[in-house]
């Protein structure tokens, strides 16, 4: 939810995994509604320098991602993370958004 409300400007909305729901017959049995939640409250220029950040995790040569994402044909913003859990392997993680516009398009 944080992520997304960063991608969209700011705004938390309520997460769901579905549109509506239909009957065999294309017919709408029920539409789920969006409900905002708040917003995250921080500036414009706060949120711009944040989503920027993430743009050069994958779009800088010094960037966490670069090698995954330097070819990808669209913009893509993200965070890279390892949590350790010994004496197990390492694990990686990414979240991102695509593409990755500097001004939010949802807001």
């Amino acid at each position: 939810m944080a992520l997304s409300a960063l991608a969209n400007g700011g705004d938390v909305w309520v997460p769901h995994l579905g549109l509506r729901i239909t009957d065999s017959s294309g017919n709408v049995i029920h539409q789920f509604e969006s409900e905002k939640r708040g917003e995250l409250g921080f500036s414009d220029e706060i949120l711009s320098s944040i989503r920027r950040g993430m743009r050069l995790v994958t779009s800088d040569p010094s960037g966490t991602a670069y090698a995954v994402f330097k070819d990808f044909p669209k913009s893509v913003a993200g965070k890279t993370g390892t949590a350790e859990k010994k004496p197990d392997d390492d694990y990686a993680l990414f979240m991102g958004y695509a593409p990755a516009t500097a001004t939010p398009s949802l807001r």
